[in-house]
């Protein structure tokens, strides 16, 4: 018995919804469905506009891999070229400025050796051309 009296119930409520809509309806049915036609003529559309433009953007990253992975080696082998050039051409150069700092290091022990022996000098001077009182 309780399930005739649900039946009933969503039987009434449907027959009342399906009747307020068509009362209240801004439109007739053949708006209504010219309107929906639109809409979904818009829609895909914008939907088939979004396919060709993931395409596109998957032709972009297939090709911009591509790309990378044809150029990194080269461009690798190239930096390390680089490298090895530099520090092969940096070598002499190296050499060449320690072997300057070397010398400016033993001329400036040798000045200040110089230097010592000059104030040594002067200081005998002194004491020799004092009177003796």
């Amino acid at each position: 018995m309780k399930l005739k009296r649900i039946a009933q119930g969503v039987a009434i409520g449907l027959a009342s919804g399906f009747f307020a809509t068509i009362a209240t309806t801004p439109k007739s049915g053949t708006e209504v469905r010219s309107s929906l036609k639109a809409t979904s003529d818009s829609l895909k559309a914008k939907k088939d506009d979004v396919s060709t433009h993931v395409a596109a953007l998957k032709q972009s990253v297939q090709h911009f891999n591509d790309v990378a992975k044809n150029n990194i080696p080269s461009i690798v082998n190239d930096i390390k070229e680089s490298v090895t050039t530099f520090t092969t051409e940096i070598r002499p150069v190296a050499a060449n400025l320690q072997h300057h700092a070397n010398q400016m290091q033993s001329i400036a022990q040798e000045l200040q050796q110089e230097a010592a022996n000059f104030k040594k000098d002067k200081k005998e001077q002194k004491e020799t051309s004092e009177p003796v009182s």
